[in-house]
């Protein structure tokens, strides 16, 4: 008996350790999927690039805005 057949090829044991992690995480994605009942989509306001970057711009403004105001009540007021 070949000392190969007992051990395997290290290449060929981590080809299978790879497809079975492969398709393991396939059935957890569509399992997932089937739970949430969505995909990976992005929701439909977030699809374009565009219309990501209006969300951040709006985001951030929002922020912004909130901070001034903070910065604006401790000039009044010891914080």
């Amino acid at each position: 008996m070949r000392i190969s057949v007992i051990i395997g090829h290290p290449e060929q044991s981590q080809f299978h350790k790879s497809r079975n992690c492969s398709s393991k995480a396939e059935q957890v994605s569509a399992a997932e999927d089937k739970k949430y009942k969505q995909g990976d989509e992005l929701p439909s306001e977030l699809a374009s690039r565009e219309k990501r970057l209006a969300k951040i711009r709006e985001a951030k403004a929002a922020l912004e805005s909130q901070a001034q105001a903070r910065k604006e009540k401790c000039s009044f007021v010891e914080c």
